[in-house]
């Protein structure tokens, strides 16, 4: 759902040259640049070692790619040296999609009716093309040429490389960016609503100029023709075959929505993920250095949309030099195996650190294998788990995490059987001008309510600060349980005892029906236009009493790790103690630390919730692998229902008459006179306190 009022509509991004204060992380950043200035040699791309300021470049003749150093006159412009100042550090955009913008990366390069840029520019004198971003040194972008044959081509340049940072004086800098997101509120005050500091520290990774050719002509045909210029994409997976993975990226955010972990360096596609299929734009296509193609895309001059991290449930993006760990794996309780590392730790990782397929984290589930690199350096083929512990010691999953995972990993493939549930996954396939066409997929990624609280357990839509993970009511092993017995929407009386609401360890199957019937299971059913994409309807009476007599059964349950819920928060779950061994209950999560050998048990209703059979057909998947939709079931129970107060209703009826002179029974009573009173008592069950009393005529 949108804001009312449709939300803030301009934003900018700020670069500064700032590094977190680690001796207090609660203190201000610290500036890095003497007289905040900052400086960063650009060094363009050519030879063996990528330092020669003569680039190479391409340039394409009957079917042979060829290379042609940048001619003087190109190279006049070129500034080795580039300081950081606020004039070549920020950039603006304004949202005039009515929200519908940003729903995939977008890469903030040109404008378009939908996104309109402002700020730090550059145009290539050849082409007239404009392109926006951050300055971080000068080159040459395009030329004319000519090959000995007097072929005329128009060039580009292969890749670039950024060298060490430096202050205004010479000196080596760490090389942090502080980034900071803002949007403009009704004041014209821009609002810092998010800051991430980018590590970047390397000065030997390689990646693609972002470059567009207007003029480029399609492909005529025929070999000869000296228009044979294949249009070399900015995203071109390889040049002459021998140039690094297409589309690397300098840094990035596990979830665009936090900077837990940091920032990774040089992430990259790797070509060979089906679920990129080669291609990892939306709204354009990769050309390889391998393809001839026979037409131009007539949209590339335009792209703007990238997928994610993890766009299928393929491996995705990886990260293969500063790794969040940097070999303190054991510490920061992250555990994956070296033989996932393409480089095979032969870079500043060391240790035990990997490749980091970053999109797994939004399952960080033990159970999700990916399938270890076969080439490069790779240790060699394995089947690995990629995931992270909380402080505490226990692996718990993300909003992806109920993605039902089977068999081995292949290829570059997951154990993961569907996208749906997974927030990363590609939400449509088409687009115009920076705006994609949502399809049901879209139900997997995380939303904003825009209104108050009607429950406690809504608090569930409240992103948690790491990396996919909202607060959790629906997996047994979560930390967050608690809040459904801490926190409430309506002030409850001193003692936090409530008389008439539902005992959940009843075992009166329709009451517990009554009270999950019509439950909402989607926010957008409840708005008054809903997507086109689709929405899921409130529960049927048929899912309300499967899930009432789930719940039923395990509270009547003489196992171990289930019968009467103590709390309202043993409704999502709790922990086991002692540990009853390895089991398969549904209702079960069992996690053993590559830490310590310990196995820890967790059991809860949310957990049995994964069962097909409580769900109608065309609502099971996503009710059992999307969040918000599985905590359909917790929702209306917490809110209703409660474990201390005992609710009892005495049905008295009291006579008033006499005995004859010749009863010789009780039966012989002549009733003259009858009140029929039902008294509700609410008493509570740890002190026996009678709560509250109200008395109730019956007439009949």
């Amino acid at each position: 759902p949108q804001a009312s009022g449709g939300g803030p509509t301009q934003f900018q991004v700020v670069f500064q040259t700032n590094q977190p204060n680690t001796s207090n992380p609660n203190a201000s950043p610290i500036s890095l640049a003497a007289s905040s200035a900052w400086q960063i040699t650009t060094i363009p791309g050519s030879g063996s070692d990528g330092a020669n300021a003569t680039m190479n470049f391409d340039g394409v003749n009957g079917g042979t790619y060829q290379l042609a150093g940048c001619p003087p006159s190109a190279l006049a412009s070129y500034t080795s040296t580039l300081t950081m100042t606020a004039a070549n550090s920020w950039l603006q955009f304004t949202d005039k999609s009515g929200g519908k913008a940003f729903r995939e990366p977008t890469i903030l390069w040109n404008s378009n009716p939908n996104i309109v840029l402002t700020g730090t520019m550059v145009t290539d004198a050849l082409t007239s093309r404009q392109y926006y971003g951050i300055l971080a040194g000068t080159s040459p972008i395009s030329w004319a040429w000519a090959d000995a044959s007097g072929n005329s081509y128009f060039s580009q340049s292969s890749t670039l490389q950024v060298g060490s940072p430096q202050s205004t004086g010479g000196t080596a800098l760490p090389g942090n960016f502080d980034v900071q997101m803002q949007y403009k509120n009704a004041a014209g005050v821009w609002i810092t609503y998010q800051e991430t500091f980018l590590e970047y520290t390397l000065t030997d990774i390689p990646t693609y100029t972002l470059f567009v050719n207007p003029n480029e002509a399609a492909y005529t045909g025929t070999s000869t023709s000296s228009q044979y210029n294949a249009y070399k994409n900015p995203l071109a997976n390889g040049v002459n075959g021998n140039s690094p993975p297409f589309c690397r990226q300098q840094s990035g955010l596990f979830d665009p929505r936090t900077n837990r972990f940091t920032a990774p360096v040089a992430g990259s596609y790797t070509s060979d993920d089906p679920g990129l299929n080669g291609n990892p734009a939306i709204d354009a296509t990769v050309y390889s250095a391998n393809q001839q193609l026979g037409t131009l895309n007539g949209s590339v001059g335009t792209f703007l949309l990238m997928k994610t991290n993890r766009p299928s449930t393929s491996r995705g993006q990886r990260w293969e030099y500063t790794t969040p760990c940097r070999g303190y794996d054991n510490t920061m309780h992250w555990f994956t195996s070296q033989s996932t590392c393409w480089y095979a730790n032969g870079f500043s990782h060391g240790g035990t650190d990997a490749d980091c397929f970053d999109g797994l984290l939004s399952q960080n589930n033990p159970l999700v294998k990916v399938l270890a690199d076969n080439g490069g350096g790779g240790v060699g083929p394995g089947s690995q788990s990629y995931y992270y512990e909380d402080p505490d010691g226990i692996a718990r999953r993300a909003m992806g995490g109920y993605v039902p995972v089977s068999g081995a990993a292949t290829g570059s493939l997951t154990n993961t059987s569907t996208t749906i549930g997974l927030p990363e996954a590609t939400t449509g396939t088409v687009s115009t001008a920076g705006v994609i066409v949502p399809t049901s997929q879209s139900q997997s990624r995380p939303i904003l309510l825009h209104r108050p609280f009607n429950s406690v357990a809504e608090m569930s839509y409240a992103f948690r600060g790491s990396p996919w993970k909202s607060i959790d009511f629906f997996t047994p092993e979560s930390g967050d349980s608690a809040m459904l017995d801490v926190f409430c929407v309506n002030e409850p009386p001193a003692s936090g005892l409530i008389a008439g609401k539902v005992d959940l360890n009843t075992r009166q199957v329709p009451v517990l029906k009554a009270i999950l019937s019509s439950a909402y299971r989607d926010e957008f059913n409840n708005i008054a236009s809903p997507p086109s994409s689709g929405t899921l309807p409130a529960l049927s009476s048929n899912e309300a009493g499967n899930l009432a007599s789930a719940l039923v059964k395990i509270t009547t349950s003489a196992n171990a790790w289930e019968g009467p819920l103590s709390n309202i928060a043993d409704l999502v779950g709790h922990f086991i103690y002692p540990d009853p061994g390895s089991l398969t209950a549904t209702d079960v999560y069992q996690y053993t630390s590559p830490a310590n050998g310990t196995e820890y048990t967790f059991s809860g209703f949310s957990g049995a919730l994964s069962a097909a059979s409580l769900w109608d057909p065309s609502n099971q998947v996503s009710s059992q692998n999307i969040q918000r939709f599985r905590e359909t079931a917790v929702r209306p129970l917490a809110a209703a229902g409660q474990t201390r107060v005992w609710n009892l209703l005495i049905d008295v009826v009291a006579q008033s008459g006499h005995y004859p002179k010749t009863a010789t029974g009780f039966d012989q009573f002549v009733v003259e006179g009858q009140t029929h009173l039902w008294v509700h008592v609410a008493i509570d069950r740890y002190t026996g306190q009678v709560l509250d009393k109200q008395i109730e005529p019956v007439t009949q």
